[in-house]
């Protein structure tokens, strides 16, 4: 007799893999909906006189946020990085990682400037679950497009 459970993650493995774009569109849902949910929070918390909420709370909400950002990325790099020769995804992903460094310098030395980090403090709480809400929009649309 056959394992349900293997078998059910051996299907939804053959349906992941051959829709993958159906699949890493659908992982748009998961800043939508925790941008809505920071919406629906911050109108309840002005509501009863309380501070803004956190958009995104603890290590999964961020982490949640950072893959399904990064997951239509893997619609490109994995086929890219697939037809590339063996010395070719290495120096890609050196690339990556050098500007990835050099991005997050910049963005560290952004936010250290006191006009942005007034601004970011004054207007965060509102902009955070907007910018959610417009990337897991975008996500979708350009998913199931």
């Amino acid at each position: 007799m056959s394992d349900p459970v293997g078998t059910a993650a051996a299907a939804a493995a053959a349906f992941a893999a051959t829709n993958l774009d159906d699949v890493v569109a659908l992982l748009g849902l998961v800043p939508l909906g925790l941008g809505i949910a920071g919406l629906l929070a911050l109108r309840r918390g002005t509501e009863d006189g309380e501070g803004p909420p956190p958009p995104v709370r603890g290590i999964v909400g961020v982490a949640a946020v950072t893959i399904a950002g990064g997951a239509d990325n893997v619609a490109v790099y994995v086929p890219f990085l697939a037809n590339r020769g063996s010395g070719d995804p290495g120096a890609v992903l050196i690339t990556f990682a050098v500007l990835l460094g050099v991005w997050l310098t910049g963005a560290r030395w952004l936010a250290g400037r006191p006009p942005v980090a007034r601004t970011v403090g004054r207007w965060g709480h509102v902009a955070v679950p907007v910018v959610l809400v417009v990337l897991g929009a975008a996500i979708l649309a350009e998913g199931l497009a």
